[in-house]
């Protein structure tokens, strides 16, 4: 193999990619991947491999970023556990983190999975809170996850299903869809590799159609294609530079049109560097990283930045799982959970505010509360636990401490908000009256010009002008002997 290879294009898997670039290091024969996506697999580790298709980082941040552009805070991955899910999973949960998200639940299954294994991991998922899920699984088995997703119920109204590129891959293969497929992928977010269109495309589609009519190509396809286009063309360079050929007459070696080359000359680096040098690219421009854009990155770049939120929408509606039309939530109560515990009075008196009859708890406030729920738009599961023995009405204040105690999520009734409970429970916007008022006697008032001294008692009066004399006769003491104004007469000193 290191004699007579220069250069290997392929696998198809991530895996077998990271085995065969420990082996191609040790060979110095260029490993060219056009399906290999594992973010892993880089030329620093690996020198002698060449990714010719995108990396799952990038699509990786592009559902990073529709998932803040909705708003939604956790998703549940759901992914193959081999390197090639286990990376990209991985570069996901950096690119949320960048948003202020996170992944929910890391739902892992083996690779070649059952469908009964893959229905007991949707069953676990189908019970959690979060319903944003990122589906990267191996084009293999892919549609059998939303299949078993279809049968489960988990694609209807207000589940959110997005697929990394493999979905695409997928259906692009397919010339014609049959409609079970559509029907279980009706309303999941795809994406897809964007290769500009060109000239070299538009005449490598037109060659296909020719050539293969019944069948179709998909992103990685192009991928495959510039592979070889790629080695060709370092192939042609290095034998327009040597300018000189030999032929070998091993005939288990020969080109297209029959003759056989002898190429151990171009093993090694000096061929490596003839394929990553500069050149013109093939159809799918397979060295630039196209991201989840309807436009090229470059003309992205040109243009300012956009900061206003009300332009920032996407250029058409999107139709959601249960062909909805309305952004999902994100999330649910989870099917397993349970449910809010409401304590509610077993009083004796007032019964019209709260009353337990033989069946059920009803009541105006009663009322109040299933109505309010009702505005909500998600169900809320809640059950009415009756608190005190019917005999005589509970206290309230016991009631409420039953909040913090965690024996209650919640109470319903007539209860009065007063300053110590607020300190421990948070109430809601009073819907009725407190009933509380101030009784006072009325007492007939009669206006007079003495009405000043009603405010002080007679003692008062009293004591206010004793101060007032023994004030005066303080200061005469004080100032009678050094103060002219105080000679004369007693009298004039008054």
């Amino acid at each position: 193999m290191e004699k007579d290879v220069v250069a290997i294009i392929g696998p198809q898997s991530s895996g077998v990619a990271h085995v065969i670039s420990e082996v191609v290091d040790e060979l110095n024969v260029p490993l060219l991947s056009f399906a290999a996506t594992d973010p892993s697999l880089s030329a620093l580790q690996f020198p002698y491999f060449l990714c010719v298709t995108q990396s799952d980082y990038f699509q990786m941040q592009a559902i990073a970023d529709l998932v803040e552009h909705y708003g939604w805070k956790e998703v549940i991955s759901i992914f193959v556990d081999d390197d090639y899910g286990r990376s990209g999973i991985i570069a996901l949960g950096d690119a949320l983190a960048k948003k202020r998200s996170k992944i929910y639940f890391k739902a892992a299954f083996i690779p070649s999975a059952p469908s009964s294994a893959i229905r007991d991991l949707l069953v676990q998922v189908n019970l959690m809170e979060s319903r944003v899920y990122v589906v990267h699984v191996n084009p293999d088995f892919g549609l059998t996850v939303f299949s078993v997703a279809k049968e489960l119920g988990m694609l209807n109204n207000g589940s959110v299903w997005i697929a990394t590129d493999w979905l695409m891959a997928v259906l692009d293969s397919l010339k014609m869809s049959d409609p079970d497929t559509r029907n279980i992928t009706q309303g999941v977010i795809a994406l897809r590799h964007h290769t500009p269109d060109s000239d070299l495309k538009n005449n490598f589609w037109s060659r296909w159609s020719k050539l293969k009519a019944s069948s179709s190509l998909n992103s990685y396809g192009l991928y495959a294609y510039d592979s070889v286009w790629l080695v060709a063309r370092a192939l042609e360079k290095f034998l327009y530079e040597e300018e000189t050929i030999s032929f070998n007459n091993d005939r288990t070696v020969q080109d297209t049109n029959g003759s056989a080359l002898h190429l151990s000359a171009l093993q090694g680096q000096s061929f490596l560097q003839i394929l990553i040098g500069p050149g013109k690219l093939g159809i799918g421009q397979i060295i630039r990283a196209y991201q989840f854009f309807l436009q090229k990155p470059e003309i992205l770049y040109q243009k300012p930045p956009n900061k206003s939120t009300s332009s920032q929408q996407l250029s058409s509606s999107v139709i959601w799982p249960g062909n909805a039309s309305v952004k999902p939530r994100g999330w649910a109560f989870p099917n397993n959970g349970p449910p809010l515990r409401i304590g509610v009075p077993n009083r004796v008196t007032y019964k019209e505010f709260v009353a337990n009859s033989s069946t059920r708890v009803k009541g105006f406030c009663i009322d109040v509360f299933e109505a309010a729920v009702k505005l909500l738009q998600y169900e809320v599961n809640h059950i009415y636990l009756l608190y005190g023995d019917g005999l005589k009405t509970p206290n309230f204040s016991d009631l409420v401490e039953m909040v913090p105690e965690n024996k209650y999520d919640a109470v319903v009734g007539d209860i009065t908000i007063v300053t110590n409970r607020t300190k421990i429970v948070d109430f809601t916007q009073p819907f009725i009256g407190s009933g509380l008022v101030v009784v006072s006697p009325v007492k007939g008032i009669n206006s007079s010009a003495w009405a000043f001294l009603k405010p002080f008692s007679v003692q008062m009066w009293c004591v206010t002008g004793a101060f007032f004399l023994l004030v005066g006769a303080v200061v005469w003491i004080l100032e009678h002997r050094i103060n002219p104004e105080f000679c004369g007469l007693p009298s004039q000193h008054l």
